[in-house]
């Protein structure tokens, strides 16, 4: 649908309840694009926004995420990446994972789940530990990858006491993520932008990212989709929402009274 002007609100409105279980009933699909953001609650910073993280061992971490300073500066990148993966290890799904994913299971279990569209560009699997099957546009934390053999490791497996770690061919691993200059395969993203929905979710990412702006200015152009940003602030993305939900996505979600956690 796309307004000119995005209608802004706090909570979920009887309006955008009524809109949203209006679309469900005629069994339209949901997609949601998650973002750093919806991790925040669950430990997990992110490298941009008021959540961000600011340095790590006196460089900032997007200095410290590219394949450029991997090869300039591999342990002090692999301290860099051994931190994130401690947290990833530890933490555990938040509120909003879990919605998301009893959204989707709620789809699967009514043989519709191929209406679900989940994309993310999170790399800490949270949401696959909260039950959900989401595309995961920049990779996974918890493996590696071998730039030149393209040999996948499991994190668990390697010595992480003696960084960088190296593959069985001698070259050295990058964990299995998408870092700031890295190639993406576009193979799932380009399966989600096939996928009509009613209603599209952006949720807790600011819009920098191009895979974000770019889902987005595709989708816009779909007049029966709603676009729903749920932000406490706004985002590059905003002006061309329909409604813009001010909030946090763990207080908001639940609002919608769809797929509630038990």
């Amino acid at each position: 649908m796309s307004a000119n002007t995005p209608k802004i609100v706090y909570n979920v409105t009887e309006e955008l309840k009524e809109t949203f279980n209006r679309g469900l009933m005629v069994g339209r699909g949901i997609g949601i694009f998650a973002g750093a953001g919806v991790s925040v609650p669950s430990g997990i910073q992110t490298f941009r926004g008021a959540n961000q993280m600011d340095y790590f061992d006196g460089y900032p971490p997007t200095y410290l995420s590219t394949l450029e300073t991997l090869q300039e500066r591999p342990e002090t990148c692999w301290k860099f990446f051994l931190y994130l993966y401690q947290l990833v290890r530890v933490a555990e799904p938040s509120v909003t994972h879990k919605v998301i994913a009893n959204w989707q299971n709620k789809y699967i279990s009514r043989g519709n789940g191929s209406a679900f569209c989940l994309i993310t560009t999170n790399f800490d699997g949270l949401l696959s530990k909260a039950g959900a099957i989401p595309h995961e546009l920049h990779g996974n934390i918890n493996k590696a990858k071998c730039l030149v053999c393209n040999n996948v490791y499991s994190m668990d497996a390697l010595d992480l006491q003696n960084l960088p770690p190296k593959c069985e061919c001698g070259q050295i691993l990058k964990p299995n993520i998408t870092l700031l200059n890295d190639y993406v395969s576009e193979d799932a993203y380009q399966q989600t932008m096939r996928i009509s929905c009613a209603f599209y979710f952006c949720i807790g990412t600011s819009g920098v990212n191009n895979h974000a702006a770019n889902f987005f200015k595709h989708i816009k152009d779909k007049k029966m989709a709603t676009l729903i940003e749920i932000n406490p602030r706004p985002s590059y993305l905003t002006k061309d929402m329909d409604y813009v939900i001010r909030g946090n996505a763990e207080d908001i979600l639940p609002q919608f009274e769809y797929g509630q956690i038990n």
